[in-house]
């Protein structure tokens, strides 16, 4: 049998996947794959059954850029891993809180956790996304926190595309690395903190760490 040529490797900084692997373990709930979500008939799954068969894991993507993500719920923020964007929102939401407490018809009954995280003084008052200013805060605070292949972040390198076709082929993908895997990587990235390493074939991908 003829052995596959690899179309090239994926490279992922240690410290950043072992949060995804940290946050995805401190999580009671998971977002499955497609595959995970649906029986062999394409119908969903039962919230039981899903419960049943999800653990943590990473999700392993390929769409806009090519990037690893805890299936840890709720999802792992951004503002939560990087300093710098949390100060920025913060900021904006210390601007909006004194616009909402200026208007008391603003106010509501509860704010998201993640608000009250960022800003916890606002137990009394909640960002409204139809507001301008709602509008470009709460997407914000969504954006989860996500870890790109070196040199396959779109926002980074606006040449990424050709080396991401390249390498991991035309079509999107999810995939799952599962519990198992996932924990063997965390031993090893403990043990020997190197780049992460995804090595793409035609039809595979194997999973390791740098020699250097």
């Amino acid at each position: 049998m003829k052995q596959e040529t690899s179309t090239g490797k994926l490279i992922f900084k240690s410290s950043d996947i072992l949060r995804l692997i940290n946050h995805a373990l401190g999580c009671s709930k998971f977002s499955p794959t497609f595959m995970e979500g649906n029986n062999e008939d394409f119908t969903p799954k039962t919230e039981v059954e899903l419960k049943n068969i999800l653990k943590p894991a990473l999700h392993f993507i390929k769409d806009d850029g090519a990037y690893l993500m805890s299936n840890g719920c709720p999802g792992f923020k951004k503002w939560q891993v990087d300093a710098k964007f949390k100060k920025s929102i913060k900021a904006k939401c210390e601007i909006y809180k004194k616009k909402l407490l200026a208007d008391k018809d603003y106010w509501r009954d509860r704010v998201p956790d993640y608000l009250i995280a960022l800003s916890p003084e606002m137990n009394d008052a909640v960002l409204f996304a139809d507001t301008f200013e709602g509008e470009r805060i709460i997407p914000a605070l969504k954006h989860q926190f996500v870890v790109y292949a070196h040199g396959l972040n779109p926002k980074t390198n606006e040449y990424y595309y050709d080396d991401m076709v390249r390498i991991c082929g035309g079509d999107d993908f999810v995939e799952l690395i599962d519990n198992e895997s996932m924990l063997h990587i965390k031993k090893l990235l403990e043990k020997q903190p190197r780049n992460f390493i995804i090595t793409m074939y035609p039809t595979k991908y194997t999973m390791g760490i740098s020699n250097f």
